[in-house]
């Protein structure tokens, strides 16, 4: 609290014992003289009376103050609309009322709105006004942040006040009305706002420097909590900070809230329903109406619950091998036994579930249908893995798509695509057909189209595959695509393979344009991600879906003996 050292209730006692001096000294005044004669008493008598008059009339603060400023630890600043500007001189109204050069002149030509603010709260500041008005009064609203002030004067003229409001100047000489006036309020504030409409060429404003600050009782003390980074449950939508509770909070004072650091009342918060952000917690003295000037920055985060997906509802003939595989979340819990990527066979028609949990413990499900066809002829699974017997399989025109990027040196990834390719080279027949396009910081064709009966040279171009250089997937697939319309079989399975860790995606997704473009060019294509990471799954999940293929994972060794084989099989199935 700021309390003003020469308030307006000294000065009225001060005017009061003066008049009665001066009513004696004047008494004195007129009697001595008459009773001895002497002329010069009266003289001495109205020289006193006149100097005391003019003290009791002139200024009544020791310094003023003009914002910008730091007075006593308060810094002091200013805002302002409208008709505002500084006076160059000095100036003297009625009753010496004086305003020092510079002072702040307001509605010279018009309405204007003049805000002073202070680093520490105050509860009544003294306002000299001088040159107010002339011919009519000028008006003067005052108003703070802590509400309506009250008004008061001992020293004016040609004024008058109402309520909050003063009017000045009806009547005054050319040098004008004004008076030094206490603005005070029931409760501490901390900014000031005059108003007006200005007129008779403005009036000049200074104000009494004379105040002290006293002491806020939480001034110094931080917030201190367990812990200053909350985490709600997961998949709520909100957070209530309201019943979080500071280990250091004084007797005297609450815990609020607020939008950013500087803790005061035009950033207070409402904390009961928040979002994600950064959350500043102060203490605020009830008693004083201040806010400790140092905050706690608390973050909030929301954890939603993932979005895991089972993948599309499926159809199977009975023995075909099914790989189930859930996104979405970082593990994965099928139920019927079943494990994530791995082949199983289904008997019959049913829903599987699966429960996704992502990082933060938090799960969701997904239900796919498998719906699996009875055949009475021999069904897929009925055959042997390495049987490519072109009875049941036709013939094949294989254009793989090899990611050999710098990524494909980690883990062992690019071990494992040798090998799922050298497997499947073993299996070929001499109608099959095999291309071979890399990519990486461009794309290439790297083995021209070869009948499957040149086993030992696929596998060689394959062996000496060495992985450098960043990723053009989209350039890859594209060049896939206009090497297997060259070697298209008819009446066969014309199919791409992107074998990748998943890295095909690029900012635009154009690779999805080009796969869109050869939909209906009966070449289909399949993706087969060697241990990408989960993030990844969807984009190949979708370039597969969009070419009428799979996703295909491998992430082991013994993956890749069957995997890739398999998904080859299954496009090629008569049946």
């Amino acid at each position: 609290m700021i309390h003003s050292i020469n308030t307006i209730n000294d000065l009225i006692l001060l005017s009061t014992i003066i008049c009665i001096i001066l009513v004696v000294v004047l008494f004195i005044g007129i009697f001595i003289p008459v009773i001895t004669k002497q002329k010069r008493y009266k003289i001495f008598t109205f020289w006193v009376f006149c100097s005391f008059c003019s003290y009791s009339t002139a200024q009544i603060c020791d310094d003023f103050f003009l914002p910008p400023t730091n007075i006593n630890g308060v810094a002091i600043r200013s805002s302002s609309t409208g008709s505002v500007s500084a006076y160059t001189s000095s100036f003297t109204s009625c009753r010496n009322i004086t305003t020092p050069t510079n002072a702040i002149w307001l509605g010279s030509t018009g309405a204007f709105t003049y805000t002073i603010d202070f680093s520490s709260p105050i509860n009544q500041l003294t306002v000299m006004m001088s040159a107010t008005g002339g011919p009519t009064d000028e008006n003067f609203i005052f108003t703070t942040n802590a509400g309506t002030p009250t008004i008061s004067t001992s020293n004016s003229c040609f004024s008058r006040i109402e309520g909050n409001q003063v009017f000045s100047g009806l009547g005054s000489p050319s040098e004008g009305g004004g008076g030094v006036f206490l603005v005070k309020s029931d409760k501490n504030f901390t900014s000031i706002t005059i108003s007006g409409s200005g007129g008779a060429n403005g009036t000049l404003f200074a104000f009494c420097s004379n105040f002290k600050k006293n002491a806020c009782c939480v001034a110094d003390i931080s917030p201190t909590f367990s812990s200053t980074k909350m985490k709600g449950k997961c998949g709520d939508l909100s957070f209530d900070l309201t019943s979080t509770k500071a280990l250091n909070q004084p007797s005297n004072a609450i815990l609020t809230w607020h939008s950013s650091s500087n803790a005061s009342n035009s950033n207070r918060i409402d904390v009961s329903n928040v979002k994600t952000g950064n959350y500043f917690a102060a203490f605020y003295d009830q008693e004083h109406s201040c806010y400790s000037t140092k905050s706690t920055r608390v973050d909030v985060t929301l954890i939603s619950n993932p979005l895991v997906d089972a993948g599309n509802d499926i159809s199977v003939t009975k023995g075909e091998q099914i790989i189930l595989v859930g996104t979405g979340a970082r593990t994965y819990i099928w139920n019927k036994n079943v494990k994530q990527g791995i082949p199983f066979i289904a008997d019959s028609s049913q829903t599987y579930t699966v429960v996704g949990t992502d990082e933060n413990g938090c799960s969701a499900s997904d239900e796919v249908f498998v719906s699996v066809e009875k055949l009475d002829r021999k069904t897929f699974d009925e055959i042997a893995v390495d049987d490519f017997d072109e009875k049941y399989f036709k013939p094949v025109n294989l254009v793989f798509v090899l990611d050999i990027s710098n990524s494909m040196n980690s883990y062992n990834k690019l071990s494992l695509m040798k090998n799922s390719v050298a497997n499947l080279v073993d299996l070929l027949r001499p109608q099959d057909k095999i291309t071979l396009v890399t990519y990486a910081s461009e794309s290439m064709v790297i083995l021209e189209t070869m009948s499957g009966s040149d086993k030992e040279s696929i596998k060689e171009k394959v062996l000496e595959l060495q992985a450098l250089g960043s990723t053009a997937g989209t350039a890859g697939i594209k060049l896939g695509f206009k090497e297997a319309k060259k070697s298209f079989i008819e009446d066969g399975t014309n199919l791409l393979v992107v074998i990748t860790d998943g890295a095909i995606s690029d900012k635009s997704n154009s690779y999805l344009n080009v796969i869109e473009k050869y939909q209906k060019s009966f070449i289909n294509l399949s993706v087969v991600g060697v241990k990408n990471a989960t993030k990844d799954e969807q984009n190949m999940r979708e370039a597969a879906k969009k070419g009428n293929g799979r996703y295909v994972p491998i992430f082991t060794k013994e993956d890749t003996k069957h995997n890739l084989i398999m998904e080859i099989k299954k496009h090629a199935f008569k049946f």
